[in-house]
């Protein structure tokens, strides 16, 4: 069984911890890391990463997971060397920090793990209990110094942490997480759509160039690429032969004995034909020189690698080029402003005659009026969808009975939004909740800044890391 160490707050952040790093590895074979005698598998500031240098993390992320893993949970490769990836990179900077951890800061954590004092009393026989446990599970020869430099890491981590992030959590945040989870509202609204409005489609060419120059930014087209790529099963001896094969210089078309594929042109945030979408490869393919060959990638459990063959730089067509687009995009801005004035006559009307049922309006106009059914912040709004914007708006800055008092452009129409109810919170609810809410939000913030930290941390150090397939 697992024996887990942590309250529920900080298993949150560590377990978070072990997936940031993954978007920044490659699989073994990459031609920038390979074939040299002292097995390099990454670099931190230039300086080399060794496997005999990696290994002692490994161990740290494998006691990690021995002890804070679920059993329903499947850890993987990837997962293990993500974490083990993390602490190299945050305790290198420990130590360029010169942040330490006594061995009485040790012991006085480890005697504190209720599971070695159930009674407030450190029992040695759990403790060396739990030791043997550890060394079965990795199948090796495992002391009790083992563990001890493993707690003295993650002591020295957050010591990192606690230096670098800082976390503040307000009674007014809490309160809004609380009416997030708690409030319900409905609305009532009118809807002006784009496509219901009569456009005189009959514009001149001069007023249509004046449109493209003064909108050239709405017709850029983004620098695409074309790739040729080959995929391999994951293990197969041919990935080694092929990338020692490529490294000689020679191009995918070579390779006689595999099937190569080739694109059509596609954008850093567009689906590769076939592929799919693989936004981890993406930009390292489009940094990619014409006629450069990748460092094998693993996608849906194929492995894939790619040849840059050709490129189409950024740039805006000639308006003869894309006049019927220029046309269309034309007459939707015409339909948009239209729909946007009417809204907002119609919110002027109210203001100055104080009527503010809209279901005459929409009669009168002869536009459509929707109320909803009760709602809650995360919920999807009939005729918006999921849209923090909408729910924003509703809990937290409409009363009861109040219209919005701008017009609402989404992409199919222009809304007028009337809050017409919303559920109060319980004070003495909220007062015996208040503390539970007050965690999770700070929790959560914690998560974002460590990620937002060592984020950052891995792109100063210029640190990167393969991992095996």
């Amino acid at each position: 069984m697992f024996i887990r160490l942590t309250d529920k707050h900080k298993k949150l952040i560590l377990w978070a911890m072990v997936v940031i790093i993954v978007p920044a590895f490659v699989l073994w074979g990459s031609s920038a890391m390979r074939g040299n005698k002292e097995n390099i598998i990454g670099k931190i500031k230039e300086k080399p990463i060794t496997r005999d240098d990696f290994l002692p993390y490994l161990e740290l992320a494998q006691i990690y997971f021995l002890m804070n893993a679920d059993k329903e949970q499947t850890i993987n490769t990837e997962d293990i060397y993500s974490l083990a990836a993390n602490f190299y990179l945050l305790l290198y900077q420990a130590d360029k920090e010169s942040v330490k951890v006594s061995d009485q800061e040790v012991i006085d954590h480890i005697q504190k793990i209720p599971y070695f004092s159930p009674d407030n009393e450190f029992m040695p026989s759990k403790y060396q209990q739990f030791i043997k446990y550890l060394g079965r599970q990795m199948n090796r020869r495992f002391l009790a110094r083992n563990f001890e430099e493993y707690v003295r890491s993650v002591l020295k981590r957050e010591k990192l942490f606690n230096k670098h992030v800082t976390i503040k959590v307000t009674d007014q945040e809490v309160k809004k997480a609380y009416k997030i989870k708690i409030q319900e509202a409905k609305i009532a609204y009118l809807l002006i759509p784009y496509d219901l409005l009569e456009i005189d489609a009959n514009v001149p060419s001069s007023t249509l160039k004046d449109f493209y120059q003064e909108n050239k930014s709405l017709f850029r087209r983004e620098k695409k690429i074309k790739v040729k790529y080959i995929s391999l099963d994951p293990g197969s001896k041919e990935i080694e032969n092929t990338i020692t094969y490529l490294e000689a210089g020679n191009n995918l078309d070579d390779l006689k004995e595999l099937d190569v594929e080739e694109t059509d042109f596609f954008g850093v945030n567009q689906p590769i034909a076939d592929i799919g979408f693989a936004p981890q490869i993406n930009q390292p393919l489009f940094n990619l020189e014409k006629g450069e060959t990748s460092p094998p990638f693993k996608i849906k459990e194929q492995v894939f690698v790619f040849q840059k063959i050709d490129e189409q730089e950024a740039s805006v067509p000639a308006f003869s080029q894309i006049q019927d687009e220029v046309k269309k995009v034309y007459l939707k801005d015409q339909a948009e402003s239209l729909a946007e004035k009417m809204a907002e006559n119609i919110i002027k009307e109210v203001k100055a005659t104080g009527n503010n049922k809209l279901k005459g309006y929409a009669k009168r106009k002869e536009i459509e009026y929707t109320k909803t059914e009760p709602f809650k912040y995360l919920n999807y709004i009939p005729g918006f969808g999921l849209s923090k914007k909408i729910s924003d708006l509703v809990f937290f800055d409409l009363e009861e009975g109040q219209l919005y008092s701008k017009p609402l452009v989404r992409k199919n129409g222009v809304y007028v939004v009337k809050l017409l109810e919303k559920t109060d919170i319980d004070p003495d609810k909220f007062k015996a909740e208040k503390e539970n809410y007050y965690q999770d939000l700070k929790a959560n913030k914690e998560i974002e800044k460590r990620v937002e930290y060592l984020n950052n941390l891995r792109n100063k150090l210029s640190f990167q890391l393969e991992v095996p397939q």
